[in-house]
């Protein structure tokens, strides 16, 4: 039964950050990620095709270039202009399936990491133990995949004002570049102190979001709450555990975009104002695949370390 007294409390966030100065929970966290590669592997092959995919009909585009006086052949453009077509439209068909694949299954992880008992790290039939939680989580989900829609569904509706915001503060930052604002011939003062401050609302905002779905994923497959339930506790969670949710929040993004995207880190350091052209090869390729196999291992730890904040406020007390 669930003791319905029992509040989240900010103090609880911050007393999860504690385990992960233990190495037992590095090891838990790994063969929970490890166990996971074959449910997760199919989403993640059909993603990493569409990317590559994507990345063709970039290059594909690119290759249209005008003559000396300007103009383009028809000729070059129109076969040019087809396959970026169908390069684009064969993306998008692998990338909507694969998102929903990782939805739905990330859920079923998120489920049965959280309802897998800490004190049962290192028993005899450990391993087993995880295959079985995860069967169950996955198994759960699907079962009651109408009442999740429905909680996400609501969730997301919450978050339109934040999702405008945070769009709005996305087309500032990358529609007005310096190029774009020499040939429009703005003032750059003013335009330089907006685009600050649309790159420091990106980043609230963007923490602001993620505080919240990782709130609404660990309450929706409890399935302990109503709709109402999720999206409104969900977003009271969200608040109070945002302090130990942004510090693991800031740690996971660091790590995850120099062990999957590497080739971008350098543009982080890159100064104000440089815009280092983009060029498309066969290590464009190579890029992607490597982005898809370390997400395999790199993802689910990442959702775990965000969970394992929430889990003491998430998981219902069995009395």
């Amino acid at each position: 039964m669930t003791d319905s007294n029992d509040k989240p409390s900010r103090w609880q966030s911050f007393a999860a950050l504690k385990r992960f100065f233990k190495a037992s929970w590095w090891r838990h966290a790994l063969a929970f990620a490890l166990a996971f590669v074959r449910y997760f592997k199919t989403p993640v092959i059909l993603s990493t095709i569409g990317s590559l995919f994507l990345v063709a009909s970039f290059q594909i585009i690119s290759s249209l270039k005008p003559g000396p006086d300007g103009s383009i052949n028809g000729n070059e453009a129109i076969p040019t202009l087809f396959g970026y077509a169908s390069c684009s439209i064969v993306a998008g068909i692998f990338m909507l399936i694969a998102i929903f694949m990782v939805v739905m299954r990330l859920a079923g992880f998120s489920r049965a990491f959280l309802k897998f008992p800490l004190q049962l790290i290192g028993s005899a039939d450990y391993k087993k133990q995880i295959d079985t939680q995860l069967a169950e989580g996955l198994a759960t989900v699907k079962a009651h995949k109408v009442d999740l829609f429905k909680a996400w569904l609501v969730s997301t509706v919450i978050m339109i004002p934040m999702l405008f915001v945070w769009c709005s503060s996305s087309f500032v930052v990358a529609g007005l570049t310096p190029q774009m604002v020499e040939a429009m011939q703005l003032p750059p003062g003013p335009i330089n102190a907006l685009r600050q401050g649309a790159v420091i609302a990106l980043m609230v905002v963007g923490l602001i979001l993620s505080n919240y779905s990782m709130a609404v994923l660990g309450m929706s497959t409890m399935i302990n709450k109503t709709v109402k339930e999720v999206s409104i506790d969900g977003l009271w969670l969200s608040i109070i555990a945002s302090p130990a949710l942004t510090i693991v929040s800031l740690v996971v993004s660091a790590a995850s975009c120099a062990i999957t995207t590497p080739y971008a880190v350098p543009l982080l350091f890159q100064p104000a104002g440089q815009n280092a052209p983009i060029v498309l090869n066969y290590m464009s390729y190579a890029w992607q695949i490597w982005q898809g196999l370390t997400s395999l291992i790199v993802i689910p730890i990442s959702v775990a370390m965000l969970l394992e904040v929430l889990r003491d406020s998430v998981v219902p007390l069995e009395t």
